[in-house]
């Protein structure tokens, strides 16, 4: 197994904060991924709305996390009204 380390804001074994470094994104979600692996199996549609709730800061207090979820909330929720007019409109295909 690869020796972990931490940097400046995740702790990632050697390998995988190595790949991550490569890939040019200021986020990466694995979760959803595990997600669309799983409905792409089956051939399940997959659509997936996140809220990035944490900046480049560190977090000390949690307020400092829940500063912007209200922003966060809003505008998820204007996502999701968006999808459903699409979704009504035929705009998505499967």
């Amino acid at each position: 197994m690869a020796k972990p380390y931490l940097n400046s804001t995740h702790y990632h074994s050697a390998p995988t904060s190595i790949a991550y470094r490569n890939i040019a994104a200021e986020m990466v979600d694995m979760e959803s991924y595990a997600c669309l692996r799983v409905c792409m199996r089956f051939d399940v549609p997959l659509v997936v709305l996140r809220g990035i709730s944490d900046g480049k800061s560190e977090l000390y207090h949690v307020d400092d996390w829940t500063e912007y979820l209200h922003v966060i909330d809003e505008k998820l929720a204007s996502a999701v009204d968006r999808l459903g007019e699409a979704l009504a409109e035929g705009l998505l295909a499967r």
